[in-house]
């Protein structure tokens, strides 16, 4: 997040990429969907919309698979409503 703030986006794509990929294989699913949203912001900046737009959805998806493994459907909600709200800030 230090690379997009420093107005250094194209390495903070880089470097949300390597993270995703290294949450995903360690099974640190909620850092992948983290990662995937935080590169959407750096994509976003650089009026990249399409890949933004890719990067949103895919994070919604996977969120929408972590929520899936809930039994408790008061857990479930919870977190979707967490977790999609974030989701709904970036939009902005």
């Amino acid at each position: 997040k230090v690379l997009a703030a420093q107005g250094r986006h194209a390495e903070a794509i880089e470097a949300f990429a390597e993270a995703e990929t290294a949450a995903v294989s360690m099974g640190m699913r909620p850092d992948a969907w983290k990662a995937m949203l935080a590169a959407a912001g750096a994509f976003e900046e650089i009026g990249n919309y399409r890949a933004a737009e890719a990067k949103r959805r895919a994070a919604r998806e996977l969120i929408e698979e972590i929520a899936a493994g809930f039994e408790d459907e008061t857990l479930r909600n919870a977190y979707l409503d967490g977790t999609l709200r974030r989701l709904k800030v970036r939009d902005r």
